[in-house]
């Protein structure tokens, strides 16, 4: 059956999907400058938006575990099956655990944004954040494609 967060091909029939929004991009910008500025609005939401929603619910990641969130061990729909679980029982507290680290992370790049200021927050924490998860996502993206 491969991934389940690697898009089926299309036989052309359907216009839904990324192959709709492709469309109308190119309907509304043109041929060339719709199909490059789908490219861009693609790249972000894979790049930038990508990681975070698949760590927060589960985004891409397929039914089998049912929709799961990285910082809450129980899952938020049933598996298919109990033993499938994201999070064996032995892991949830580790979760918990790590759950700690990220807010205790968060509380302290909060408070250097707050005493140094964003645009140095950016340039320190969130700029390089955003290399290291879009490079997350692509290699794991490149990793589960068949092609």
């Amino acid at each position: 059956l491969g991934e389940t967060h690697v898009p089926e091909p299309s036989d052309g029939s359907k216009e839904d999907g990324s192959l709709g929004q492709r469309k109308v991009f190119q309907s509304v910008l043109g041929e060339k400058k719709g199909l490059q500025a789908f490219g861009g609005f693609q790249m972000f939401l894979h790049l930038i938006l990508g990681w975070p929603a698949y760590l927060w619910i589960g985004a891409t990641g397929g039914p089998d575990r049912g929709m799961t969130n990285h910082y809450w061990p129980n899952p938020l729909t049933d598996p298919k099956d109990q033993k499938d679980e994201l999070f064996p029982n032995k892991w949830k507290e580790k979760v918990w655990q790590s759950d700690i680290g990220v807010a205790v992370m968060g509380t302290a790049v909060l408070a250097f944004a707050a005493f140094q200021g964003i645009p140095t927050m950016m340039a320190l924490y969130g700029l390089p954040l955003i290399v290291v998860n879009s490079w997350l996502v692509v290699y794991t993206w490149l990793q589960h494609t068949d092609v």
